[in-house]
């Protein structure tokens, strides 16, 4: 595995065998067995967060923005509470600073993003997709932002998910005072990833995918639903806006037939 832990064996017989981990830190090597939140199961390792990645983990840089340009900025709203990530928040980066950014800056399909500072806003994680970008013009994160980019042995979509369902944990870890909290890079890169076989991530990634799609079905279809009990009753209150009762239906029948398929 990638993670610098080492795994002790106790045992007075085989099936009393007790595992422990050890991490080593320069010289150090000390046990973190009270450090692990959770026992996991035995084809499964733990890893620091930092040995889940091919980047660094580090916030972007303080831009300079201009009123047009083929290069975007990735700022905190773009990672919106509960729309995903939404690129059109994005502002403009002044092109001529573009010799401060590095390869690996610029953001990639499958990047995890965390807001990193702020009371309310501090701790959110979200997940990049290229689609996202429909205008497909490079974009860097800001000095707010920290991306985590996954290595090839782990799933981007596991990674996020196991960080998404913390995500109220890595609220509590900011640092500072009330207005002035950021949680900062060497926090994260210290936490403690539960990480599966690939074929597993996989199929958990699978899974949890399938599932926020049918919960966004279920979204629109109660969206829709209220949209046709409004209509119905203002329609039926004035029996002159009939029309208007039967066109809303015809426009969400379409959203009833999806999700009564699933």
């Amino acid at each position: 595995m990638l993670a610098k832990f080492f795994v002790n064996w106790n045992y007075n017989t085989v099936k009393n065998a007790v595992f422990s981990y050890y991490e080593k830190r320069g010289d150090e090597i000390r046990c973190i067995d009270e450090e692990l939140p959770f026992e996991i199961p035995d084809r499964w390792e733990w890893m620091q967060l930092e040995n889940c990645c091919c980047k660094e983990i580090r916030r972007g840089k303080s831009p300079k923005y201009i009123e047009q340009s083929e290069t975007l900025v990735f700022a905190q709203k773009c990672n919106t509470k509960y729309n995903g990530i939404d690129i059109g928040l994005a502002f403009y980066l002044d092109e001529s600073t573009l010799n401060k950014y590095p390869e690996d800056e610029y953001m990639q399909d499958g990047d995890i993003v965390i807001n990193s500072t702020g009371t309310g806003t501090l701790g959110r994680v979200g997940f990049y997709r290229a689609t996202d970008n429909y205008n497909s013009l490079s974009i860097v994160p800001d000095s707010h932002v920290t991306v985590i980019r996954s290595s090839r042995e782990i799933h981007a979509f596991y990674l996020f998910a196991f960080m998404k369902a913390n995500q109220s944990e890595l609220e509590k870890k900011g640092e500072g005072s009330t207005n002035q909290k950021e949680l900062k890079p060497l926090t994260l890169k210290e936490l403690y990833v539960p990480v599966p076989p690939y074929e597993e991530q996989l199929r958990i990634a699978v899974s949890i995918n399938n599932a926020f799609s049918l919960i966004s079905k279920k979204r629109a279809s109660n969206k829709a639903l209220f949209q046709f009990f409004y209509c119905s009753k203002s329609s039926f209150q004035n029996i002159a806006d009939s029309s208007l009762f039967i066109n809303w239906w015809y426009r969400i029948k379409p959203i009833f037939d999806i999700v009564s398929t699933n």
